[in-house]
């Protein structure tokens, strides 16, 4: 089981969530080759019904400023936010 979706939440800026590259189509294909049985690729309607402002998010102190977060506030937040819904979503 694979999952494929762009995460609002992730980016701080609307010009770089509209500037990132969607190609699930092309994604599932070469899933298949890998014998991926299953691709979990829901929109962010599906995600996010009541869309992101005043969503509830996960944030992990002392994690959410490294790496990543140091240059992109947020992302980190997103990120944490995005793989707990997964986790209740599909419940491995």
């Amino acid at each position: 089981v694979v999952s494929i979706f762009v995460n609002p939440m992730q980016f701080d800026r609307v010009d770089d969530l509209a500037r990132y590259p969607r190609t699930l189509q092309d994604d599932c294909e070469k899933l298949n080759k890998r014998h991926v049985d299953f691709v979990f690729a829901p929109t962010p309607a599906e995600v996010y019904p009541q869309g992101t402002e005043g969503q509830t998010y996960v944030d992990v102190p002392g994690l959410s400023t490294m790496l990543e977060g140091a240059s992109r506030p947020g992302h980190f937040r997103g990120v944490s936010t995005i793989v707990s819904k997964l986790f209740n979503l599909v419940q491995p």
